[in-house]
């Protein structure tokens, strides 16, 4: 118990960021996500997760197009899932005809149809 209470203690404290913070960061390229009043900032992604993330979007591309199904869209893109809730930025998205409705010029609103995340084996 004493051990847990000490490496409780030597957590960093991370300060507030507002959602107008994390909007107004610069356009850089980076994939960086606000979730619970925390702008998370990731690392560059590894030509293997790279390999793997255009495989995968190739062909869920070429099946939604065939198909006039909707729109796959890749990060940076940002998912604003409910207002006042996290923001984030999955790898693919696919988003259906339906609900191209939500989209806006920068971001989606709500809950896209399918997301899709590759997840390294060194991510926490």
């Amino acid at each position: 118990m004493t051990t847990a209470a000490v490496d409780q203690s030597k957590q960093a404290i991370r300060p507030y960021r507002t959602y107008e913070e994390y909007l107004a960061l610069p356009s850089d390229g980076r994939l960086v996500e606000w979730v619970d009043g925390e702008i998370i900032a990731h690392m560059p992604p590894s030509i293997a997760h790279q390999d793997v993330i255009g495989f995968i979007e190739s062909l869920l591309r070429f099946y939604v197009n065939q198909l006039n199904l909707g729109r796959v869209l890749d990060a940076p893109v940002e998912i604003k899932l409910w207002p006042g809730g996290p923001s984030r930025e999955p790898d693919i998205v696919f988003v259906s005809q339906e609900r191209l409705v939500h989209l806006g010029p920068q971001r989606f609103d709500g809950a896209p149809d399918v997301v899709v995340e590759a997840v390294s084996p060194g991510s926490v």
